[in-house]
């Protein structure tokens, strides 16, 4: 990292180091707060999966390893900020902390460019099994052509920036040094721009996929709004870039107090989108949930049927994907069962692509 102008240096405030100006606690509360609402969306999206509809894919994996990194991000934010003094000026921050800063700092871009690469890649994962089963070529190509690009993204802007200079040391310290290092500010600026356009085009693939199924108009509702989350943490991906931009541009070098706002925006970016990824397969839990709190209703009452007849439609198979196998053929056959109740009976209807038979 260079070492601003000495002429910056001089119009800096004195500095403050027994009671500064800081963001620590707002992170504190904003990075717990998000992660604790995350870790119960995961832990329940698992139960669903692996109690419920007996079956985890390859879109589980990969949002649990998505979990890890996220987890780490969160928390070495948190303790950099308070501990490391990350969250005051520039001028505020002890010398003392400024490699130890550095060093966590890599690690960040480290880590948030893993979490967010492994969980646009769950989300196609999740997609795949849709256009797997519709048996649609084109959108299984796209799909595939977005998994290479997200990959090939994190692998190449790990490996850059690790070695950005020359010597490799060079990236975590101060130094006055010129023509050693690759222009950093135009790498994480074009890095920016390319994770937040591929998190856009992720979360609208499987908004198109899912409506060219057969839904109603309720089921179409519940899909929009979950992958409106995804849109949401697009956003907050916008937000970083023109915040890093800033960052990367401010003329006073005041680079811990405006990478909050990085972080901050990342933060939000990387749980909405596990969130985006996770929340459809957390639906049979509560689906659970509702139909236990049926069994107490007064015996006079007729139970609410468990599903509506527009839930047979093939919402069901897109919002509880299990096991691969629900998909079979080539062409998309949303297997689903439908139970209504009445006073004096109970039948199952199985619904299959051909006639439907009762039993």
């Amino acid at each position: 990292m260079r070492i601003p102008p000495l002429e910056v240096i001089a119009s800096w405030p004195k500095p403050n180091y027994i009671n500064p100006e800081s963001r620590a606690p707002v992170g504190r509360v904003v990075g717990s707060s998000l992660l604790i609402i995350v870790t119960l969306i995961l832990l329940i999206r698992l139960y669903s999966r692996k109690q419920l509809t007996k079956g985890c894919g390859l879109d589980d994996a990969l949002i649990c390893l998505a979990y890890l990194p996220a987890t780490a991000f969160t928390v070495t934010g948190i303790i950099t900020q308070e501990d490391f003094q990350w969250g005051r000026h520039i001028w505020d921050v002890e010398p003392k902390f400024y490699r130890s800063n550095l060093v966590l700092t890599l690690v960040h871009l480290f880590l948030f460019d893993l979490a967010t690469s492994l969980t646009k890649l769950s989300m196609l994962a999740m997609v795949r099994r849709l256009t797997t089963a519709s048996n649609n070529k084109v959108e299984n190509a796209i799909v595939l052509a977005l998994a290479v690009l997200i990959t090939t993204n994190c692998f190449i802007f790990i490996m850059v920036e690790t070695f950005q200079c020359r010597p490799v040391s060079y990236g975590w310290t101060l130094h006055r040094a010129q023509g050693n290092c690759i222009n950093e500010e135009a790498h994480i600026f074009s890095a920016g721009i390319i994770n937040t356009v591929t998190d856009f085009a992720v979360v609208l693939l499987p908004i198109r996929t899912a409506m060219r199924i057969q839904l109603s108009p309720r089921q179409r509702v519940i899909v929009a709004s979950l992958f409106g989350i995804g849109l949401v943490a697009s956003a907050a991906g916008i937000a970083r870039t023109v915040f890093t931009w800033l960052l990367l541009n401010a003329s006073d070098y005041d680079e811990t107090w405006r990478s909050w706002y990085v972080w901050l925006t990342s933060l939000i970016e990387l749980h909405l989108g596990i969130i985006c990824a996770s929340a459809p397969a957390t639906k049979p839990f509560f689906t659970q949930k509702r139909r236990e709190a049926s069994r107490v209703l007064p015996s006079h009452f007729p139970p609410p049927p468990l599903y509506g007849e527009e839930d047979s439609l093939g919402m069901h198979s897109l919002l509880n994907t299990g096991k691969d196998t629900s998909f079979r053929g080539s062409s998309a056959s949303f297997a689903d069962t439908s139970t209504t109740h009445s006073p004096h009976q109970s039948r199952h209807v199985y619904m299959s692509p051909g006639p439907s038979r009762q039993v």
